[in-house]
């Protein structure tokens, strides 16, 4: 219910502040195993089936940069240790940002909220929220826990986090050092007609504007 009206309340914030403004990320979070997507949310990544229509990568090759959930960490299977901890619970494939790097999901669609696994974080982690080409929010590891030691386990550093807050279409996942793990990506969709209604809302404040101007003149 938390998420629901968390949600609901940065919708409004967004809808009326306008999406070129900078508008505060706000996030929850709880501990793994995950406790799966918020409500009206859907996974739209969990890189072991195809990536939802509509989205897409930049700057990250989703086959090689993830790994069978190797006890191990071995980001390719290669023999190079202790690149890339397990996420807590997943047994599956995920994904990991070396140092330096970064990967960018973009969507089609703009976003309301996302929410994803992550792991062992650290403070050198960071999100950046896009609307287009308009940077709107960062959240570095720091923020997300008061611990962010990259350890592999520990409900501190291996979280689901849920963010809201403004309307975004890209969200890039970036590593200073070795690395980032993240998984099961949910995402909630701004509903159309909500769109309709920000846009009418723009044409009626146009035209209740030139009312003014008729009247003045």
């Amino acid at each position: 219910m938390l998420k629901t009206k968390l949600a609901g309340a940065a919708l409004a914030l967004t809808l009326i502040s306008g999406p070129a403004q900078a508008i505060s990320i706000v996030f929850s979070s709880e501990a793994l195993p995950s406790p799966g997507p918020a409500i009206g949310e859907t996974i739209v990544e969990d890189f072991d089936s195809p990536l939802a229509a509509g989205y897409s990568w930049a700057g990250f090759n989703r086959t090689l940069w993830s790994n069978p959930g190797n006890p191990l960490g071995n980001l390719f299977d290669t023999g190079v240790p202790n690149y890339a901890g397990n996420i807590p619970g997943n047994t599956t494939r995920f994904a990991s940002v070396f140092g330096g790097q970064s990967a960018s999901l973009q969507s089609l669609k703009m976003l309301q909220s996302l929410s994803v696994d992550i792991g062992s974080l650290d403070d050198y982690n960071f999100i950046d929220f896009y609307n287009d080409d308009t940077l709107i929010g960062t959240i570095t590891g720091s923020e997300l826990t008061s611990s962010p030691n990259g350890a592999w386990t520990g409900p501190d550093t291996n979280r689901r986090f849920f963010f809201v807050g403004g309307l975004f279409n890209k969200v890039t996942f970036r590593a200073g050092g070795n690395s980032f793990e993240f998984d099961n990506i949910a995402t909630a969709e701004v509903p159309e007609p909500a769109m309709l209604g920000l846009f009418g809302l723009g044409f009626i404040g146009l035209a209740s504007l030139r009312r003014r101007r008729e009247r003045v003149g």
